[in-house]
This record gives structure tokens, sequence and C-alpha cells, in this order.
């Protein structure tokens, strides 16, 4: 599990997800989406912003806005890179939500 969070969470809130690879050079990412699994098994897609990119390693940060963590439980994260000639999706990670 990446991280906690407490229900209802606004900016300046906000989720990072890690990203490390040695089969693609992550510099190239010119930018990023989240796909996100709330725990009632809907789907949702939040903007994300591409920090610290290198070529094995980047960040993924998504400032939290009214409604993001309205749900409790374990929502499942993984992103979408844009990247020059097409798309690739990273691996799955969790966050939990709990109530204050």
């Amino acid at each position: 599990m990446a991280d906690t969070v407490y229900q209802d969470a606004v900016s300046p809130e906000s989720l990072r997800v890690s990203v490390t690879s040695t089969d693609y050079d992550l510099s190239l990412v010119t930018s990023a989406t989240l796909r996100v699994r709330l725990p009632d098994a809907s789907v949702e897609t939040w903007s994300a912003t591409v920090t610290g990119a290198t070529v094995s390693a980047l960040s993924l940060t998504h400032i939290f806005v009214n409604g993001d963590t309205s749900q409790l439980g374990i929502y499942a994260v993984s992103g979408t890179l844009a990247v020059p000639g097409g798309t690739l999706r990273t691996l799955e990670t969790n966050f939990l939500v709990i109530a204050l």
C-alpha cells in the first residue's frame, strides 16, 4: 500500500506515484494521467503532473480536489504516460482512504 489518505482530502494534499523503468527512457514522457479504480469499482481519470523525470525514474503528482476521496477503502492507481509514438501504462499501486 503506497499511502494512507483522509476522506475528502483536498489541496494542498496530494498523491505521488513513483515510476521506475529499465526498459524505457522515462525522461521522454511528455504528460500523464492516472487511471483510478475507486472502492465501489468505478473508474475515473485524474490529472497528473510529471515531476523529477530522469532516464530511469519519474514521479506523477495529483493534487486532490473535492470528491476525489469521498469513498472509504482501497483505491487502485495506474499511470498512463504520453511518450513519442504512443502511450505507456505503469504497474498498479494502491492507496487507502480512511475517515478522519
